[in-house]
């Protein structure tokens, strides 16, 4: 005896057409003898009906899988799409009499007219090559102010420095990873590990950047003080229905990163000026009293009743703070 493995490819808009009730009930995918009572399916096989929209799909692939064999392999088949969509493949047993087989391994191919990546992907690889470019314009007029002014530079400069060189060698990792990707129809691992690091590494240095400079470090503040926790909410839910737009959502993360550290790098470019902003302490100049250095001036004579004229008398304070009451000496003419 033997019995059926199916293998179905449909477009995510034509989900509805995989799969059946019977007298409105529970759907089910595979035809149920319910089902199969109303001629509406075969017991056994998948439940599906033709697209109006696609012809040709659902496309449904069938071998036998025979009880005294523990191996049945599913014939080589290329096969033509020529609508655009996201495209599932599942692999449906729904022989009763093979209830008990799983099915272990088996490898796909999916090939678009641009190449190998996924209509998912394939926009970021130009997107991944647009912002290569823009690093490295970024990085010649940073590095052209930094060489000009390296005397002026303080600390938060250096941590843009390193945020541009990071951001430098993950646009261009992330290029060749799709680029071979793309090429080829296998991911490199190498250079995915290199990229994913130093984008992990670039991404931590450039939120502390941020958040260095909001709080005012190197400026108003020589330390951050007492960090307090931060919490980051990412929220992802795309729907297969959308995935053309689907690539939107991390590119925009890196637009809006590359973004606020042009906004960072025009307003902290390395300058003449530079050191001029850093924060500095305001010491309290002390200044040695000497006790020699000190002057007593007569004052004016004032006119007492008798018309005579007699010196004013005021005590005079010596280096120790004491007064000295025998400074002032009160004499008569």
């Amino acid at each position: 005896t033997s019995g059926l493995v199916q293998a179905i490819i449909f477009e995510v808009e034509d989900r509805e057409l995989i799969g059946g009730s019977a007298y409105g009930g529970q759907r089910a995918i595979c035809c149920t003898p319910d089902l199969a009572k109303l001629d509406a399916c075969t017991q056994g096989e998948i439940i599906h009906r033709p697209s109006t929209t696609n012809p040709g799909f659902p496309y449904v692939l069938t071998t036998s899988f025979s009880l005294d064999k523990d191996m049945a392999i599913l014939p080589s088949r290329s096969i033509e799409i020529t609508k655009t969509g996201m495209y599932n493949l599942y692999f449906m047993i729904c022989d009763p009499n093979l209830k008990d087989v799983v099915v272990e391994e088996g490898k796909t191919i999916w090939k678009n007219p641009t190449g190998y990546l996924p209509g998912r992907m394939a926009p970021l690889m130009n997107f991944y090559a647009f912002m290569s470019i823009s690093f490295v314009i970024l990085g010649i007029f940073w590095f052209s102010q930094y060489a000009r002014f390296w005397k002026e530079v303080f600390p938060l400069q250096n941590c843009i420095t390193l945020v541009i060189t990071l951001g430098m060698f993950e646009m261009a990792l992330w290029y060749f990873d799709y680029a071979e990707f793309n090429e080829t129809g296998v991911r490199p691992t190498g250079t995915t590990v290199w990229a994913v690091t130093f984008g992990t590494v670039k991404r931590t240095v450039a939120r502390l950047v941020i958040l260095i400079v909001s709080m005012g470090y190197g400026v108003v503040r020589p330390t951050l003080g007492g960090l307090t926790s931060k919490l980051y909410f990412k929220s992802r839910d795309v729907y297969n229905e959308h995935w053309q737009n689907a690539w939107v959502i991390p590119a925009f993360w890196q637009f809006l990163s590359f973004s606020l550290l042009c906004v960072i790098c025009a307003l902290w470019a390395p300058s003449q000026n530079s050191m001029r902003y850093s924060y500095s302490d305001d010491t309290n100049e002390e200044f040695d009293k000497d006790e020699s250095s000190l002057r007593l001036i007569k004052p004016a004579s004032y006119p007492t009743k008798d018309g005579l004229h007699a010196p004013e008398s005021r005590p005079v304070t010596n280096s120790n703070g004491a007064t000295d009451g025998d400074t002032g000496e009160e004499k008569t003419a």
